[in-house]
């Protein structure tokens, strides 16, 4: 052929491409979302970048990557504060050759694209139509038509429903449907990829119960051809992430055991795994964990992000099938885990964390600062890191928590004014979040801010005659020091003791208390005495029990009671005197 036959082929070759869109100077090695450019390349270069998203202050961040070196152009791009918006996907949208970011609020359901050139947000930007019912998802970004520009795969989470919007911009096209409703919610979108190379994203399916995994080949929203691939029963196997590692031009999948931390990798032709599938380097630290997929050094072969959730430290392996390749090495450590890698897989958007509610009791000392510390429960379907941060801070209390653990504190600053309080936590993989709601039991007891002897600041103490303030016992020191009267024996030698008192019984020891009237251990009085139960009153001042929601507390709320009714009528004498202050077996052991 001479230089005048080329050219003209090259011609042809030109104007058989879609409306404005140029020659695709890239590899393919991700062939999710877009066809015709390389996945989270948003800078045109050929090479996948890394978007961040900071879980805690909302701040997006571009590293623009060479291999395993973070180019100069990286910088900040809009803060988007409100957590609710959270990344649902990345892929071309306006064919321009640059990855775009798909935003969707968890709240509104609203939905919004940024059209990207580098770090710079172009004015093309803005809403797509709102999706209201948070039952609908977006499960997968692809350009499911092959016109170039990335498309957006809905699930419904509770109808099994699936649709697609096909995508030009801003436009949701004419063409938009739905595709088979699959009812049964163990089958989940693992990932999306083109699988048979004909330059459509294809659908896959795994089945959370069985281990099933299905492909959808797909032509816009008509399902081409369908089957199953190799079933994976061990639930610990889960999908890691969709690339074309082996530079065919066909979608491969990585495969990850969140058990043993090996991994695997099954290199695909449509339907068939193809016979050079195999393992690749086993991570048995689980906390590392696949954040991205992409073509990070342009060779047109996917390779492997990874980021330590308990570090912040990342890694590249660049691939060639199940090979890595010797330019493998550590990038930049970022280690604020509320920092966490955006729309990186090239899959799927993720299932968004599952998380539990939890609920932790404080005792409220009251005289001082209260605290507990407990852990969110949450782990995420695909073994994403996790990020936690406060969403609504609790009515009463003040909460904190470390963004990269999910360990959180509690702390109320003095009397608890409710039984109860609560607070919000989002948990988030990145790309979709969940809400942990944490209750709080504020154990306390109703009447311990009228104890003017406990702590004294001239509060209402059921007299008419205020306290003086600052004329109390002092104990706040010794309760924040730990000092309960735990372990500590007092006995009670007075008119009785009520054993069975709501506030009492909890710390009242029967097996060394005595009744010298009856000669039995209950040293309540006698319902016949007239007087006054003076010591029920005492046993309350020393000992009531603390954090149970009934009357006062006792200065020395740990300690065990012993009551002797030795000022009872009739009971008073020298040889009960000497059995209540130490001369026999049941008192002698007395503090």
């Amino acid at each position: 052929m001479n230089k005048h036959e080329a050219m003209l082929a090259l011609l042809t070759l030109w104007a058989a491409l879609p409306a404005g869109h140029a020659l695709a100077a890239c590899p393919n090695p991700n062939p999710n979302p877009q066809a015709q450019h390389v996945t989270s390349d948003f800078n045109g270069d050929c090479k996948s970048d890394i978007l961040w998203r900071n879980a805690a202050t909302g701040q997006n961040y571009l590293y623009f990557m060479n291999g395993t070196t973070i180019l100069g152009a990286e910088g900040y791009i809009r803060t988007v504060a409100d957590q609710n918006w959270q990344v649902a996907g990345v892929g071309d949208f306006d064919g321009d050759g640059k990855a775009d970011i798909l935003w969707r609020n968890s709240a509104t359901g609203e939905n919004y694209i940024y059209f990207m050139d580098g770090t710079a947000i172009k004015p093309t930007e803005g809403f797509i139509r709102t999706v209201a019912d948070q039952n609908w998802q977006v499960v997968g970004v692809g350009d499911f038509d092959g016109d170039g520009n990335a498309d957006i795969l809905w699930r419904n989470s509770t109808t099994g429903q699936n649709y697609l919007y096909l995508m030009n911009g801003l436009t949701i096209k004419g063409t938009e449907g739905y595709l088979r409703t699959v009812a049964d919610p163990n089958w989940q979108v693992a990932g999306v990829g083109d699988f048979d190379g004909d330059s459509k994203a294809d659908v896959l399916w795994r089945n959370s119960s069985t281990g099933e995994n299905y492909i959808y080949l797909m032509n816009g929203t008509a399902i081409a051809g369908e089957g199953y691939l190799r079933t994976v029963a061990d639930q610990s196997w889960q999908v890691a992430g969709i690339g074309d590692f082996d530079g065919d031009g066909k979608a491969d999948v990585l495969w990850r055991n969140s058990s043993t931390g090996e991994n695997y990798l099954y290199p695909m032709n449509g339907l068939v795994i193809k016979a050079t599938e195999g393992f690749i380097r086993t991570v048995a630290d689980q906390t590392w964990k696949v954040a991205g997929i992409g073509d990070y050094d342009g060779d047109g072969k996917a390779d492997i992000l990874w980021r330590n959730s308990a570090t912040g430290g990342n890694y590249l392996y660049p691939m060639n099938g199940t090979t890595i390749l010797g330019t493998e090495g550590y990038l930049r450590s970022v280690a604020d885990l509320g920092w966490q890698v955006a729309g990186g897989q090239g899959s799927s958007p993720p299932k968004p964390p599952i998380v539990a509610s939890s609920s932790v009791t404080v005792n409220v000392l009251g005289v001082a600062a209260s605290a507990v510390t407990s852990s969110v429960v949450a782990n995420d379907p695909q073994n994403l890191p996790l990020a936690y941060s406060i969403k609504t801070s609790p009515q009463f209390g003040a909460a904190s928590i470390t963004p990269g653990t999910g360990v959180f504190t509690y702390s109320i600053p003095g009397y608890a004014p409710a039984t109860s309080d609560a607070f919000a936590v989002t948990v988030s993989n990145g790309r979709a979040q969940s809400t942990a709601q944490v209750n709080v039991q504020l154990a306390s007891d109703p009447l311990l801010k009228n104890q003017w002897h406990i702590q004294n600041v001239g509060q209402v103490a059921f007299s008419s005659t205020l306290p003086l303030a600052g004329n109390d016992m002092n104990v706040a020191g010794a309760w924040l020091a730990g000092y309960s009267g735990k372990g500590i024996k007092v006995g009670i030698p007075d008119s009785g003791l009520e054993a069975a008192h709501e506030d009492l019984a909890a710390n009242v020891d029967l097996g060394h208390s005595f009744n010298f009237l009856t000669g039995l251990n209950d040293p309540s009085r006698a319902a016949s005495d007239p007087g006054f139960d003076h010591g029920t009153a005492v046993a309350g001042i020393i000992g009531a029990v603390a954090f149970n929601g009934k009357g006062g507390r006792g200065v020395a709320y740990g300690a065990r009671l012993r009551g002797y009714n030795l000022l009872a009528p009739g009971a008073t004498t020298l040889a009960n005197m000497a059995k209540s202050l130490g001369s026999d077996p049941i008192s002698a052991d007395n503090d």
